[in-house]
């Protein structure tokens, strides 16, 4: 007589998928590890969505930027100018502008060198977009040379305060 696996194949799949069937929805109805069980259970978990306040809206903010622009020659008297441009790419009006100006001597052969405080000029306003240029003078001490200055403009709440200064 020919016996066939196959009515025995069947018979234990059909168990195995009868089992299965049994004890899926037991693991189902436990969450997994941090999530909630179901969508209504995420629901009523969430904290209420409410609008911000017009107090609490982010402000225009102004953002002052700081480029070299270059050294003009010098003219005769040892001084040398140093050009930057300071511009407003913010929103804002920027009220009270104080652009700080150092600039750097070395002597002829660089063994000594000395940075200086020169001050400072008030721009006063810019509105977005508007643009001002700086003049930072160097007169070097005897015995030095001027080789480099800097202009690094104060602004309160300034978006992006990275780009408030630059060097020749």
């Amino acid at each position: 007589m020919i016996t066939r696996p196959a009515a025995g194949l069947g018979a234990a799949l059909a168990l195995v998928i009868m089992l299965s069937s049994t004890t899926a929805p037991a693991f189902a109805a436990e969450p997994a590890a941090g999530r909630p069980a179901d969508a209504q259970q995420t629901a009523n978990s969430r904290p209420p969505f409410s609008a911000p306040k017009t107090d609490e809206l982010p402000a225009v903010l102004p953002d002052v930027r700081v480029r070299y622009l270059g050294q003009d020659a010098d003219d005769g008297d040892g001084a040398n100018v140093f050009r930057f441009r300071v511009e407003n790419v913010g929103a804002a009006t920027v009220d009270n502008l104080f652009v700080d100006q150092e600039v750097v001597q070395l002597t002829p052969d660089g063994s000594l060198g000395t940075v200086q405080n020169v001050g400072g000029k008030k721009v006063g306003t810019l509105s977005a977009d508007q643009t001002a240029e700086v003049r930072v003078t160097c007169v070097p001490l005897p015995g030095y040379l001027c080789v480099s200055a800097s202009a690094q403009a104060n602004v309160a709440d300034d978006v992006d305060p990275s780009n408030n200064q630059a060097h020749s």
